[in-house]
């Protein structure tokens, strides 16, 4: 499936701490979304300096997990079966 541009969001920072590219980056956490559902698809933040984290989740054509990587890489797999539920009136 196709993301949608990254979206950012960066923690507060002095103005010399916004002006280092390398510490303005270690405060700021990236997120992508799918391009169809618009769900998120990567979040990516700093734990501390050069520890680069990552969670992803993955979609199927209906929009619905498939599969989850958190980020200690672990993996996590969802099965679904049938037609999506239909709310009682």
């Amino acid at each position: 499936m196709e993301e949608l541009p990254a979206k950012t969001e960066t923690a507060p920072l002095t103005l010399a701490q916004w002006n280092n590219a390398t510490v303005k980056s270690q405060h700021t956490t990236s997120y992508t979304y799918d391009a169809t559902y618009k769900f998120l698809k990567t979040k990516s933040y700093y734990q501390k300096p050069g520890v680069l984290l990552t969670e992803t989740s993955n979609y199927d054509s209906l929009g619905r997990v498939t599969s989850a990587i958190n980020a200690k890489s672990e993996t996590t797999d969802y099965t679904s079966t049938g037609t999506p539920a239909t709310p009682a009136i």
